[in-house]
């Protein structure tokens, strides 16, 4: 009974630490912001804003239909994918000062950036949701779990990257401006702002085999269209996910414990 009381007790300590890391990222943000909390929604709203203003009469990519919210859907996207690579990256070097005083379990510090970047993701969704009333989409209750397992792969990705990431760049500093510049070079191949059938048929091959591409463009077909496509790529790109989840919980508890050094 006593062993069990105590096992409650670190499962709770555990969440209560995690929920003060999220509050202490939040805040942290927009210190000394007038605004504070407000910028978390008007921040988005302004960007699709402009961006539905100037899409919602372009032209050029007629051929799809609903093309603003198939493309504020993609930014969505590769924007939670973006800040769960950064905010992953920089999990331990951040709360190096709790690190140093506080002994816990340091992967929490890891899910903590991870799930900033869902709460994130989760509000820019809630701001496209103001759009979608005066542009309906046409998802279906199959698509929205197919929607739902596609984010869960994005998750499970992000964390699994993170495990790695985030012990590698104590070490070597210069990882922060190569993930920046990744990042910006993904954006740009994995045709957020452009179908892929623009593209010369000679290139598409290696648009197609950016595993970001095949998400995003599986999660917005879902969304917008209602369609359920690249299943095959989806699921391949899930279990290469499970793999290097696996490998990397391991690479993290075996190195987690020296991080102190690097501080």
């Amino acid at each position: 009974m006593a062993h069990r009381k105590r096992k409650d007790m670190g499962k709770t300590n555990t969440v209560d630490l995690l929920f003060e890391l999220i509050k202490t990222n939040f805040k942290l943000r927009y210190n000394n912001s007038v605004l504070g909390f407000v910028w978390v929604l008007l921040k988005p709203f302004l960007t699709f804003l402009v961006l539905y203003i100037v899409f919602s009469n372009f032209r050029g990519n007629s051929s799809i239909d609903n093309y603003t919210i198939y493309l504020l859907s993609g930014i969505i996207l590769f924007t939670f994918i973006n800040e769960g690579v950064l905010f992953g990256l920089n999990s331990l070097l951040d709360k190096a000062n709790i690190i140093l005083k506080v002994n816990f379990n340091k992967i929490i510090a890891v899910l903590s950036s991870e799930i900033m970047a869902l709460v994130n993701f989760l509000i820019n969704l809630l701001i496209l949701s103001i759009f979608i009333i005066f542009n309906p989409v046409n998802i279906s209750v199959l698509s929205f779990f197919y929607l739902l397992f596609i984010l869960f792969v994005i998750s499970l990705g992000l964390v699994s990257i993170s495990l790695f990431s985030s012990i590698l760049i104590l070490k070597f500093r210069d990882l922060q401006n190569i993930a920046e510049l990744a990042m910006q070079l993904l954006f740009y191949g994995s045709a957020i702002f452009y179908p892929v059938e623009q593209i010369p048929g000679r290139f598409q091959w290696l648009i197609k085999l950016n595993p970001l591409y095949n998400l995003i463009d599986a999660a917005r077909n879902a969304l917008v269209q209602g369609e359920i496509i690249n299943t095959k790529e989806v699921l391949i790109i899930f279990f290469v996910i499970v793999f290097f989840f696996s490998i990397g919980a391991i690479f993290f508890s075996r190195n987690v414990k020296k991080v102190a050094e690097y501080f």
